[in-house]
């Protein structure tokens, strides 16, 4: 040990450093939660904001509860069932309302992700056979046609943002 200070050195890395950045940042992007917010107005009404919802996610992908889901675990035995039942339903519908946020949260997320897929392919398209006429790519068409209509590609769409991206 050294004479500056009988501590010894730390063991922190930088990337540990990185690893809690990161876990802090996990979660939903702010523009995520906007357009949850957007398209279910009810978490609105339950006083989620944007911040809430960035910081709720966060706190799901960092693997933190609330403090109410720690404090919820403990029901007193020498209550009666009155109150063991109105605790009960408390947490329940607690519980019910941070699932419905993160069902939407996961919602968002999987039309976002369909959306990226649909625009690619569209993308590709225009690019390299925008009249779709190469064998290969109408037979890739339609080897894949389940996943291509999992993520809401039609032709029909495809051939009106070609005739628009071509006048």
């Amino acid at each position: 040990m050294s004479k500056e200070g009988d501590k010894p050195k730390s063991t922190r890395q930088a990337w540990d450093d990185a690893a809690e950045e990161d876990a802090k940042e996990a979660g939903v992007s702010p523009a995520v939660a906007k357009a949850l917010l957007a398209m279910n107005p009810a978490l609105r009404a339950q006083g989620l904001d944007t911040k809430k919802v960035v910081r709720q996610s966060q706190d799901l992908a960092a693997g933190k509860g609330t403090a109410d889901a720690k404090s919820a675990a403990k029901v007193d035995p020498s209550a009666g069932i009155y109150a063991v039942l109105a605790q009960l339903e408390a947490e329940f519908k607690r519980k019910e309302h941070e699932l419905q946020s993160q069902l939407a949260l996961i919602e968002v997320e999987r039309k976002k992700n369909a959306n990226d897929a649909r625009d690619r392919l569209t993308q590709w398209l225009i690019k390299n056979d925008p009249d779709i006429l190469s064998p290969v790519s109408q037979g890739a068409l339609k080897d894949h046609a389940p996943v291509i209509a999992a993520f809401g590609f039609k032709t029909a769409d495809y051939i009106a943002t070609y005739r628009k991206k071509k006048t």
